[in-house]
C-alpha cells in the first residue's frame, strides 16, 4: 500500500475484448488519498462503478480548485479506511470538500452533510462559509493540485482508452465518451503538461487562443458552469473578445455570435458587458439578435454596445424593444438608448411612453430623461 501519494484508480472485472461492443463497461474506480496523524498513515479509498459519473464530478471540482475558488461535491460513494489507525470509521454518509490553502496546496475534507452545502456549481469563495463537521481526527489532508490532477489525469487517460475499446466507432453508444468528458480531458491535459514542465501549479491559467479554452467557446455547446465561471474570474474570455477585436478578418462576427448565443448564460452576459466597454461594429448582428432572447443578464449589455456602434437597424430596434419586452431592465436600456436618436418617431415613442400613467417610475423617469436629453 502507498500511503504517500493520491492515485485514482480504474480497475475492470472483465477482459479487454469481452467489452467490445459493450452496453456498459464493468469498471469500478477508486479514488486512494493519503492521511497521516499522530505519527501514523493510511488512506481513504472511494469507490464507485459509476466511473463516467465520478470522474466528471471531479473535473467539475478541478478547475475552481486550481483557481483557487471552494469547491464542493456531494457524493453517495462508498468509502472506507485503511491504514495504521485502528479507530477511524467514516462510514457511508458523507460529502467531500476542495479548499485552497495557497498557489499550489489544496485540502480534501471528507465532512458530514450540511443542510445548506456549497455545491460544485455555486462554490463557495471562503472555507469559513461552509459547516464542516469533520468524519476523521483532522480538518482536512493537505494535497498538492498538481498532483492531484496528474492522478486524475492518468484515471480518465484510462477510461477513454477502455471506453473506446467498448465503443470503437465512436457511435454514440452507452459507452460513448461525450463532448463535457473529452473537453476536461483536453484541459486536463494541458495542465498537468504545465505541472510537469514547472513543477507547480501556482498561477497557472490557460490562454485564450488554448485548444481547450476555444473549443469551449465555439466548438462544444457545453453548459458548464465550473468552466464559465473559472473563464470569466481569470479573465480569459475579456482576452478572446480583445483578441477578436484587434484581428482584421470580418468572419470575426460569427465568432461573437457565437459568444452572444452561448449555451452559458454566464458567457453570454460576459461577452456582452465586454462589448458594451469595447464595441466592435462585427459584433452587431450578434448584438442585435440578443434581444429576441429577452434576457434582462444579456440585452442591456448589449443595447449599450450598438448605441455606441449606431446604424438605422439599432435605431429600429430600440424603438421595438420597449413594446416587445416585459422586462424593465431591458425596457429602461431601451429608452436611454434612443436618447441617441433625435427624429419625430423617436420623440413621439418617448413621449408616449412618459405620457403613460400605468408606467413604472423607473421608466416614466427613463423617457423623460431621454426627451430630456434630446432637447439640450
Amino acid at each position: 500500500m502507498n500511503f504517500d501519494t493520491v492515485e485514482i484508480e480504474v480497475a475492470t472485472s472483465a477482459s479487454e475484448e469481452s467489452i467490445r461492443d459493450s452496453d456498459r463497461i464493468p469498471v469500478t474506480l477508486v479514488e486512494k488519498i493519503p492521511i497521516a496523524f499522530d505519527e501514523k498513515r493510511g488512506q481513504i479509498l472511494v469507490y464507485s462503478d459509476q466511473a463516467w459519473g465520478f470522474l466528471l464530478r471531479r473535473l467539475e471540482a478541478l478547475f475552481p480548485m486550481v483557481a483557487d475558488s471552494v469547491a464542493y461535491v456531494e457524493s453517495g460513494y462508498q468509502a472506507s479506511y485503511e491504514g495504521e489507525h485502528q479507530d477511524i470509521d467514516i462510514g457511508t454518509d458523507w460529502n467531500i470538500v476542495f479548499f485552497p490553502v495557497d498557489g499550489t496546496t489544496f485540502k480534501y475534507a471528507v465532512i458530514e452533510p450540511s443542510s445548506d452545502p456549497p455545491t460544485v456549481t455555486d462554490p463557495h469563495s471562503e472555507f469559513g462559509s461552509i459547516t464542516t463537521d469533520s468524519k476523521l481526527p483532522v480538518d482536512g489532508i493537505p494535497l498538492g493540485k498538481g498532483e492531484y490532477a496528474t492522478a486524475l489525469f492518468e484515471a480518465t487517460e484510462e477510461y477513454i482508452r477502455l471506453a473506446e475499446i467498448a465503443d470503437p466507432s465512436d457511435n454514440k453508444g452507452p459507452c460513448a465518451v461525450n463532448e463535457t468528458l473529452k473537453l476536461y480531458y483536453i484541459g486536463l491535459e494541458t495542465m498537468v503538461e504545465h505541472y510537469e514542465e514547472h513543477g507547480t501549479l501556482q498561477n497557472f491559467r490557460f490562454d485564450a487562443d488554448s485548444e481547450f479554452i476555444q473549443m469551449f467557446l465555439y466548438q462544444y455547446d457545453i453548459n458548464s458552469e465550473d468552466l464559465s465561471r473559472y473563464v470569466i474570474k481569470e479573465g480569459i474570455l475579456r482576452d478572446e473578445i480583445m483578441n477578436l477585436s484587434q484581428t482584421e478578418n470580418n468572419s470575426i462576427s460569427e465568432q461573437y455570435k457565437a459568444l452572444l448565443s452561448h449555451s452559458s448564460r454566464r458567457i453570454r452576459s460576459e461577452a456582452a458587458g465586454v462589448l458594451a466597454e469595447y464595441p466592435d461594429d462585427r459584433a452587431k448582428d450578434g448584438l442585435l439578435w440578443t434581444r429576441w432572447t429577452d434576457n434582462p443578464d444579456v440585452v442591456p449589455h448589449a443595447i449599450r454596445a450598438l448605441v455606441q456602434i449606431g446604424g438605422e437597424d439599432v435605431r429600429e430596434a430600440l424603438l421595438e424593444l420597449p413594446d416587445f419586452s416585459e422586462k424593465e431592465s431591458i425596457r429602461k436600456a431601451a429608452i436611454e438608448g434612443l436618447a441617441e436618436f433625435d427624429d419625430e418617431e423617436v420623440r413621439t415613442t418617448l413621449q408616449t411612453i412618459a405620457d403613460n400613467e400605468d408606467e413604472s417610475e423607473s421608466i416614466h423617469e427613463a423617457a423623460c430623461d431621454a426627451l430630456t436629453a434630446l432637447n439640450d
